[in-house]
């Protein structure tokens, strides 16, 4: 993804949800997200809004993870293993996940 600033990171990520939920096609980005936001039920609500996705606010102080941030985290790891750069991620990802059965 390219890096931008939080409202719009975050507007891609309702409209991803939205499109899918309204049976649009999804470019590979979107489709990619989509998994992501697929895999965290417990998101599922937020991205139902847009209002609430960009007004939350998400600091360490309140001890409440950043979901955008989270899921921001599981794309760089899935573009990462699927270019496999660093050379050699991929091969350790695929140890790590038969070692762990996940």
């Amino acid at each position: 993804m390219f890096i931008q600033g939080r409202n719009e990171n975050r507007r891609d990520f309702v409209e991803v949800w939205r499109k899918d939920r309204e049976g649009e096609g999804l470019d590979p980005l979107e489709q990619l997200v989509l998994g992501v936001a697929l895999a965290h039920p417990e998101y599922h609500a937020l991205l139902t809004d847009m209002d609430i996705a960009l007004g939350a606010e998400y600091s360490p102080e309140g001890g409440v993870s950043n979901p955008f941030l989270h899921m921001g985290m599981h794309i760089a790891i899935r573009e990462q293993v699927g270019a496999d750069r660093p050379a050699g991620i991929t091969a350790l990802y695929r140890q790590l996940s038969k070692k762990y059965d996940n």
